[in-house]
C-alpha cells in the first residue's frame, strides 16, 4: 500500500485522467455493442430457421431498440472527442508543461483517434443491424407468402425449393454411395450390384431390388419372366409361378378342375387331399387309388438308335416322357446284348442321361419304362441299333439336301459337315442358300441347303404365305436373279411352287394372286440345275406350333409331312429320308411348350413307324430331342452377378438350341447320316 500522500495534480493531468475514464467507459460500451450485434444476428438466424412470423416481428422490434442505444453511444463518443480537443489546446498553450506531459498528450491524441475510429465502427455496426432488420422483414414476407400459398414464381432461394434440392441430394448420395449405419447396409459399396439393397452385417437380405428388377425378400425372390409371367422362388426352387397361362405351385402345375373344389395330387395320380363339391374333405383318398388319369409315361422316341464307334451317345430320360417335371415319375432302362462272351449293356435312370456305349450294344435294344410307385406294369419298346465304325475309308460322298427352318439354318449343316469330314466322309451339299456357321440367322460359312428362317409347312406348300415370304413366289425365268441375290432376299422368295400344276406333283393346288401352283420338288431341282440328292434331311414343325397353337399345328404337321414325303418319294424313289426335331429347354416356359410339342413329336414317330411298316425302309427318324440336353446349351439372359461371382439368370430363347445343345442335335444327325449313307 502507498502511505505517501499524492502530489497535487496539474490541469493537464486532471484532463488526461478524465479522458482515461471516458475511454474506459467507451471500451466497455463497445464490448456491449459487439454483444448486442451478435445477439441480433443469432436471433435473426433462429427466426429464419423456424419461419415463425411472430419471432421475426419480435426480432425487428428488438433491433430498433439496439439501434437507439448505439446512437446514444455515438453521441458519447462525440463529447469525448470535443473534450480531448480542449485538453490538447491547453497542453499547447501551457509553457510550463514538461516534455513528459507533451509526450503524454501525443499518446492521448492517438487514443482519441482510436476513439474516433471506434465511433465510425459503431455507426457502421448500426447500419449493418438496420440492414439485418430489413432482411428480417423480407424473410417474414417470404414465409408469409409460403404460408398463404401466394402465386409467386419460386426461385432457387425459396425455402421449399432449398428443401427439395437438399432431399434430392440425399437420395442421389444414397443411390451413388449407399449408407451404412448400425450394422445395416443401404446400397453400400461392396455389398451387391443391386439398384437398392438393405442387408445386415452378416449379408442376410431384408429387401433388395436387383439390377434386372427382381425383388429379393426374406422368404424368396420375386422375378418377372420374359413372357409377362412371374416366378417366386427360394434357394433356386419355385414356390409360385405363372407363365403362358399356366400357374405353378411349389414346382407342380395348377390346373382347373370341375369335379371337386380343391385337390392335391402327386405326379403319379394319387390324391393327398381333396375337397369335394359337397364340401366333404378326403385325405389319402380311397385306398390310395388314383382319382384321375396320371401323366402317361409312354416313351416319345423313334424305333431306331444311331451310334458311331468313337463316342457314347446320351439319351436324356426326361426328354422321352410325356410330362416333364423335377418330380421323378418313371424309371427308364435300356438293355442290349451282343451275346457271350461280350459284356451286355444294361443301364437305368430316373433323371439325367443314359450313356449309350457303342461297344456294348448289339443290333437291337429294349427300352423299358416303369412308373415309379407301381412296380408291376412296364412299357417296353424294341429299338434297332446301328453302329458305324469311324473313321471310314474311301471318302464316301453322300449328296445331302437339308430342308427346314431357322434351326436347320443356324449352324446345323456346318456342324454336321465338320463331323462327317472328321469321320472320313466327303459330303456334297445340295441347295440354294448358304447355311450359317453360328447362331446368327444372317451369317454364312456353312454348307448349302434350304434352311429358311420362320418357315412352316404352310410356307413350303404355299397354302398360306406370311411375312416370312415377303417377296412371294419366284417367277419362272428369274432363277439367275435369285441366285445372285443375298441370303436374306433368297429367304424372302418361294422357289418351290410350280405354276404348271399338271407336271406330276400331287401336293395341294394353291392360288396366289390369281395363279395356281403346286409344291414341286422336281421343278425346284431342275430350275436351279441341282443334282438329285440321295439323302434328304427334313426338320419342319416348330414354326407351325408357334404360329397356330396346339390343335391346328398338330393337324397341319400331320398333313404337311404326308404331302411332303409323298412328293419326295415321287421325285426321289430310292433316296433315304431322315426326319428329325429338337427339344425345348428345362424351364417354366420350355415345359409349357413341351406340353404342345410332345404330341407333335408323337405324331412324327407314328408317321415314320406307319410308313416303314408299309414298306418304305428308306424312311428314318432321328430322335434328336432325346439326345439333346434341356439343361445346358441354351441362350441365357445377362442376369445379375453377385460378389461371389455367381450369376442369377434365366433362359432367353426356348426355341433355338445354342452352344452345346446345338452341337448335340448336329452330332445325333451326323451319326444317323453316317449310319445310313
Amino acid at each position: 500500500m502507498n502511505v505517501f500522500p499524492p502530489a497535487p495534480a496539474t490541469t493537464e493531468q486532471v484532463g488526461l485522467a478524465t479522458l482515461e475514464v471516458r475511454v474506459n467507459a467507451l471500451e466497455a460500451a463497445l464490448a456491449e455493442v459487439a454483444a448486442e450485434k451478435q445477439a441480433a444476428i443469432d436471433a435473426l438466424a433462429v427466426a429464419r430457421a423456424t419461419g415463425d412470423a411472430t419471432s421475426l416481428d419480435r426480432v425487428d422490434g428488438e433491433t430498433e431498440g439496439r439501434v437507439a442505444s448505439i446512437q446514444q453511444l455515438a453521441d458519447v463518443v462525440g463529447d469525448v472527442v470535443q473534450g480531448q480537443q480542449a485538453v490538447l489546446d491547453a497542453a499547447v498553450n501551457t509553457t510550463a508543461a514538461t516534455e513528459a506531459a507533451r509526450q503524454q498528450a501525443i499518446t492521448t491524441t492517438a487514443a482519441a483517434q482510436d476513439v474516433v475510429d471506434a465511433g465510425a465502427y459503431i455507426v457502421a455496426a448500426a447500419a449493418e443491424v438496420e440492414d439485418k432488420a430489413g432482411e428480417v422483414e423480407v424473410t417474414a414476407a417470404a414465409v408469409a407468402g409460403v404460408v398463404h400459398k401466394t402465386n409467386v414464381t419460386a426461385t432457387s432461394e425459396d425455402p421449399l425449393v432449398l428443401f427439395k434440392t437438399a432431399l434430392g441430394f440425399v437420395f442421389a448420395e444414397l443411390y451413388a454411395r449407399g449408407l451404412r449405419a448400425g450394422g445395416v447396409s443401404l446400397n453400400a459399396p461392396g455389398q451387391s450390384d443391386a439398384m437398392l439393397s438393405i442387408r445386415n452385417a452378416l449379408g442376410f437380405v431384408g429387401f433388395e431390388v436387383a439390377a434386372d428388377g427382381a425383388l429379393a425378400l426374406p422368404g424368396g425372390t420375386w422375378r418377372g419372366t420374359t413372357n409377362g409371367g412371374f416366378d417366386l422362388s427360394t434357394l433356386g426352387r419355385s414356390i409360385l409361378s405363372y407363365e403362358g397361362g399356366a400357374l405353378g405351385l411349389v414346382g407342380a402345375p395348377v390346373k382347373a378342375i370341375d369335379d371337386a373344389l380343391f385337390r392335391v395330387v402327386n405326379p403319379l395320380g394319387f390324391v393327398a387331399l381333396q375337397i369335394g363339391l359337397d364340401g366333404n374333405v378326403a385325405i389319402n383318398a380311397a385306398a390310395n387309388e388314383p382319382v384321375y388319369t396320371a401323366p402317361s409315361v409312354t416313351p416319345v422316341i423313334g424305333t431306331q438308335l444311331y451310334l458311331v464307334s468313337d463316342r457314347p451317345t446320351p439319351l436324356y430320360v426326361e426328354n422321352i416322357l410325356t410330362t416333364r417335371t423335377d418330380v421323378e415319375t418313371a424309371k427308364v432302362t435300356i438293355a442290349s446284348s451282343k451275346g457271350a462272351p461280350a459284356q451286355p449293356f444294361a443301364a437305368s435312370a430316373r433323371d439325367g442321361a443314359i450313356m449309350l456305349d457303342p461297344a456294348r450294344l448289339g443290333t437291337s435294344a429294349t427300352l423299358s419304362v416303369r412308373k415309379l410307385g407301381d412296380r408291376n406294369p412296364r412299357l417296353t419298346k424294341t429299338l434297332t441299333v446301328s453302329v458305324k465304325a469311324v473313321p471310314v475309308s474311301g471318302s464316301p460322298a453322300p449328296k445331302i439336301l437339308l430342308i427346314g427352318d431357322s434351326i436347320t439354318n443356324r449352324q446345323t449343316g456346318y456342324n454336321i459337315n465338320a463331323l462327317l469330314t472328321a469321320w472320313g466322309f466327303a459330303p456334297q451339299w445340295i441347295g440354294t442358300i448358304v447355311g450359317s456357321n453360328s447362331n446368327s440367322s444372317s451369317a454364312t460359312g456353312g454348307p448349302l441347303g434350304e434352311g429358311r428362317e420362320g418357315w412352316a409347312f404352310s410356307d413350303y406348300l404355299g397354302t398360306s404365305l406370311d411375312n416370312d415370304v415377303p417377296l412371294g413366289v419366284l417367277a419362272v425365268g428369274q432363277e439367275a436373279t435369285y441366285q445372285a441375290a443375298n441370303k436374306t432376299d433368297k429367304r424372302g422368295y418361294q422357289p418351290f411352287l410350280n405354276p404348271n400344276t399338271s407336271a406330276g406333283a400331287q401336293t395341294p393346288i394353291v392360288t396366289i394372286s390369281g395363279v395356281n401352283y403346286r409344291f414341286d420338288l422336281r421343278f425346284y431341282l431342275d430350275r436351279f440345275s441341282l443334282t438329285d440328292p440321295d439323302l434328304v434331311v427334313v426338320n419342319i414343325a416348330m414354326n407351325d406350333k408357334t404360329e397356330l397353337g396346339a390343335a391346328a399345328s398338330l393337324a397341319q404337321v400331320k398333313s404337311g409331312y404326308g404331302y411332303l414325303l409323298d412328293e419326295i418319294r415321287r421325285v426321289l424313289p430310292a433316296a433315304s429320308i431322315i426326319l428329325w426335331a429338337t427339344n425345348h429347354p428345362a424351364s417354366s416356359a420350355g415345359d409349357t411348350e413341351w406340353l404342345e410339342w410332345q404330341p407333335i413329336l408323337s405324331a412324327i414317330v407314328d408317321i415314320v413307324t406307319t410308313r416303314r411298316a408299309a414298306g418304305d425302309a428308306n424312311l428314318h427318324l432321328c430322335s434328336t430331342w432325346a439326345h439333346q440336353s434341356g439343361e445346358a446349351g441354351w441362350s441365357l439372359t445377362s442376369g445379375t452377378t453377385g460378389a461371389d461371382g455367381v450369376t442369377t439368370t434365366t433362359i432367353s430363347d426356348i426355341t433355338h438350341p445354342g452352344a452345346a445343345a446345338r452341337e448335340q442335335h448336329a452330332e445325333a444327325l451326323a451319326t444317323a447320316i453316317a449310319c445310313i449313307a
